[in-house]
């Protein structure tokens, strides 16, 4: 792998750790995925949730485990806590702010929380201007083309340089195998409030080289693009819903530090998400730049 295709899978694992833990969420055993119809999802379930580990007034009285604050969690258990918790409200308003060498971009929209059938709308600045990205149908639409055009990305496409990382969307056992296998350690931290929601808070540690390595890139440690560890502060609400997802990523030789804060919100709303009709395949995305997608 070049550096320049190593240095492109790290930008789209990022975003795919995220789908880990939060972006794409993950399939429940329940089967309470998404609306057949391909272009529009609606569910309300704002009352549903998978936790019972809070009070009536909705106020978090402690760890769903048998831990005090700062003690670990095996991380195997987490993992598979985890993923339920992530589908719980079935579908959320999202927010996410993400933090590059001191500059702070926004983005906000809306997903279904199913990985099987991941439908995600995000609208902010994508590096190309102001755009939207949409996941729907098995399909990512990145608005990275000129003027914030969105380019079309199949994620479960294996010659695609980018599918690689984006196959965790569509991976449920995918996500918690790096969830438990990567994850070097879970730290139940207390009960802390977000946004004014009482929450329990647990500190996540993730090996990024097994999280490659399962992913298929193998061993990326010589190239100087992979950190040492990524950490991410997660908040459950009372119901049993991820409510907030906080990671950091230290600087590479290749990337600079990076912080990302997602926030999840109005359980249960009605989601409508459409296939945007004008955006164009990566191929011809990679053609018009001269292979720049793949060159060294």
């Amino acid at each position: 792998m070049t550096r320049l295709n190593v240095r492109r899978a790290i930008a789209a694992t990022s975003l795919s750790v995220l789908a880990v833990t939060g972006l794409a969420a993950c399939g429940s055993d329940d089967d309470s995925s998404s609306n057949d119809d391909s272009s529009s999802s609606s569910n309300s379930s704002d009352d549903e949730g998978s936790g019972d580990e809070g009070s009536d007034d909705g106020t978090v009285e402690g760890s769903s485990f048998d831990v005090e604050e700062g003690e670990e969690v095996d991380p195997a258990e987490f993992a598979s806590f985890y993923l339920d918790a992530s589908t719980a409200g079935e579908t959320a308003a999202i927010e996410q702010s993400t933090t590059i060498d001191g500059a702070t971009t926004t983005m906000s929209g809306e997903q279904v929380l199913d990985l099987e059938n991941p439908e995600l709308r995000l609208t902010g600045d994508f590096g190309a201007g102001e755009g939207e990205l949409v996941i729907i149908d098995g399909t990512m639409y990145l608005p990275i083309a000129e003027g914030g055009q969105q380019v079309s990305l199949p994620i479960d496409d294996p010659s695609n340089p980018l599918a690689q990382a984006f196959a965790l969307l569509g991976s449920p056992d995918k996500n918690e195998q790096i969830l438990a296998e990567a994850s070097t350690s879970v730290t139940y931290t207390g009960v802390e409030e977000v946004d004014g929601v009482s929450t329990e808070t647990y500190d996540v540690v993730l090996d990024p080289a097994v999280m490659f390595d399962i992913l298929g890139y193998g061993d990326l440690s010589a190239t100087g693009a992979v950190p040492e560890e990524i950490t991410q502060s997660v908040a459950i609400d009372s119901e049993g819903r991820v409510v907030e997802l906080a990671q950091l990523s230290p600087a590479t030789e290749v990337a600079p530090e990076t912080e990302t804060v997602q926030s999840w919100s109005d359980f249960g709303r009605d989601v409508t998400i459409e296939v945007p009709t004008d955006a164009i395949p990566y191929e011809e995305f990679v053609s018009s730049m001269g292979g720049a997608a793949t060159d060294s």
